[in-house]
């Protein structure tokens, strides 16, 4: 995996980030996030690349997705 693919999700807008983290506290599967962020928003971020995401908070502390 190149270095692009591994920042996918930080060069994402503020408003797409507040989008995940909202839905994450909801409990919403990664692959469900993916799927509302393409229809509704236009914005490309695979569920694999969420699932990264949640892994690299969890390891940090904290606590997106229980």
């Amino acid at each position: 995996m190149n270095t692009s693919a591994r920042n996918k999700l930080h060069q994402q807008t503020t408003e797409t980030q507040a989008f995940i983290r909202k839905e994450l506290a909801l409990h919403t599967s990664p692959a469900v996030i993916s799927g509302r962020l393409r229809l509704k928003h236009g914005v490309y971020v695979s569920k694999n690349t969420l699932y990264r995401y949640i892994k690299k908070d969890r390891l940090a502390g904290g606590k997106l997705y229980l």
